[in-house]
């Protein structure tokens, strides 16, 4: 048997010592991928806000937001002050033959903050439980009975065989064995909707759908949103929203399908429940931001009358359960994220921070018209489409690698060196949206500032007045071609 690492040998790992053991124990091709980039040779000493700090001094302003994880920045005090006093307190958390209060006071926030008769919620470690959990509920709500379930043509609800049947990743190359009865409708097309319900009509447990895209950065129409919520209450399909990466003040309201409220001031702000009943879902699925950048926590609240008809009973309240459920810990750190978020009036601060990205990102398009092509998404989750018409020009090591690489993984290669140069030159992180057309991410936490946005724009300009062939060639020259 191999040595066993302490926590203080752990510690003090460098960068080589912690990639072999990543390459050896974990994932060598996740390890090499890394190494394409600057960041995959840096180490961390410790993160805070919206900053990266490394061990060779250098402060990283991160823009990925940890793919909605966190909404909070970076090791929010509130959030480390609450886990401390918890683990202080040295509490029981993991017996379920007793109660857990702080289990019982995040339910309580959850019903309190969500519109009327979202009272229900069960608890699990990640968005694509979440979903899980929420299918298994509507399918035992029509008593298995029912054959189908709706969903998108572009959707995205995790990775697991439940909510990976319901994911519909154009770019996934291996066809995993899925669930039956999943039918895809166009999205944002409610004439599709309808045609489904017609052709299998009194045969359909649930509809689910992300009111907001995070991985098209494409938006339901409100007009779509009421039509369907009104189909399902016709045809009693549940209706499932998945707000695990746009819920929390991530793109408009304290949950996306909460625009509505918007003549509503306090269905955002904590102080009365929304009353925009015409739109909300049966179960809507919730994580990331939840966990206040600490704790991997995930929810789907759902309504009494569904809840009463499935797992109410005492001999089936425990048929969809999982160990880690009902974890005080991760309890207590979703309870202090939640009290954050109103407290600290995100959704506000949400606007104005989203009005201020809205005004850069206008000028920033209208000044390189031939160099970006549109600027796609709201609020805090946005795409940047650059012209990546250019596949060829003077450099060797470019027209050597057009030839190697197909049209889709060269258009890769042209953003990984956009993110690289940010990294290098400016100490900013930002991340690749992989859809059909690889873009920038930018999704940075809720905390960040007017003098960030300013200084990631300005760096976005710098980068811009570049010779782009020049700056793409560079890249591979440094951590593309040595690994061919």
């Amino acid at each position: 048997m191999n040595k066993l690492l302490s926590f203080d040998e752990a510690s003090n790992l460098n960068i080589n010592e912690t990639q072999k053991l990543y390459s050896k124990f974990i994932s060598k091709h996740f390890t090499k991928f890394l190494n394409y980039f600057p960041y995959g040779t840096d180490e961390v000493e410790h993160s805070e806000g919206m900053y990266i700090y490394l061990e060779n001094g250098k402060k990283i302003l991160d823009i990925t937001g940890g793919n909605g994880v966190l909404g909070l920045g970076h090791n929010h005090p509130r959030i480390l002050n609450v886990r401390n006093k918890f683990n202080s307190k040295k509490i029981m958390e993991v017996n379920k033959q007793y109660f857990s209060k702080y289990t019982a006071a995040l339910a309580h926030n959850l019903s309190s903050i969500l519109p009327p008769n979202l009272d229900y919620s069960f608890f699990a470690n990640s968005g694509a439980e979440a979903v899980d959990g929420a299918i298994k509920l509507a399918y035992k709500y029509h008593k298995g009975e029912k054959k189908y379930i709706l969903s998108s043509d572009i959707a995205f609800h995790g990775k697991l065989i439940g909510s990976g049947s319901l994911s519909k990743d154009k770019k996934d190359s291996f066809n995993f064995q899925k669930i039956n009865g999943v039918l895809n409708f166009e999205y944002n097309n409610f004439e599709s909707v309808e045609r489904l319900i017609e052709q299998h009509n009194n045969n359909i447990y649930a509809l689910i759908v992300e009111p907001y895209s995070a991985s098209t950065l494409q938006e339901l129409d409100t007009e779509f949103l009421l039509n369907v919520r009104a189909i399902t209450k016709k045809y009693n399909i549940v209706l499932i929203y998945d707000e695990i990466y746009t819920g929390w003040a991530k793109v408009g309201n304290l949950m996306n399908f909460m625009r509505c409220c918007v003549n509503h001031e306090s269905c955002n702000d904590g102080s009365s429940n929304c009353v925009c009943e015409n739109i909300a879902p049966d179960i809507l699925t919730l994580s990331k931001t939840l966990g206040g950048g600490k704790s991997s926590i995930s929810t789907y609240v759902t309504r009494k009358e569904i809840y009463e008809k499935t797992y109410s009973s005492i001999q089936e309240f425990s048929l969809h359960s999982t160990t880690y459920s009902y974890f005080a810990e991760e309890a207590a750190t979703a309870l202090e994220a939640i009290n954050v978020i109103i407290e600290d009036k995100y959704v506000q601060k949400l606007q104005n921070v989203s009005s201020i990205f809205d005004d850069s990102f206008k000028k920033l398009h209208k000044k390189y018209p031939n160099k970006i092509i549109s600027i796609r998404g709201k609020g805090l989750i946005r795409g940047i489409d650059f012209n990546l018409s250019f596949l060829q020009s003077d450099s060797s090591v470019l027209d050597d690698l057009t030839k190697k690489f197909k049209k889709r993984e060269f258009e890769k290669l042209i953003i990984a060196s956009y993110i690289s140069y940010l990294y290098d030159e400016h100490n900013i992180l930002v991340g690749i949206q992989d859809g059909e057309k690889p873009m920038i991410r930018v999704s940075p936490s809720n905390i960040i500032n007017e003098d960030e946005i300013i200084y990631f724009f300005d760096a976005l300009e710098d980068m811009l007045n570049k010779n782009i062939p020049n700056l793409i060639s560079k890249f591979i020259k440094t951590y593309i071609a040595s690994k061919f």
